[in-house]
């Protein structure tokens, strides 16, 4: 059940940088 959790908390901290990294390619995308 633990490693279920850690599993889950690396999941959500990559998708949020992978989040982070599209609005910034889009913010980029957007200025030129």
């Amino acid at each position: 059940m633990e490693n279920n959790c850690h599993i889950i908390s690396i999941f959500n901290s990559t998708w949020h940088q992978l989040y982070k990294l599209k609005k910034i390619h889009f913010s980029i995308k957007q200025m030129t």
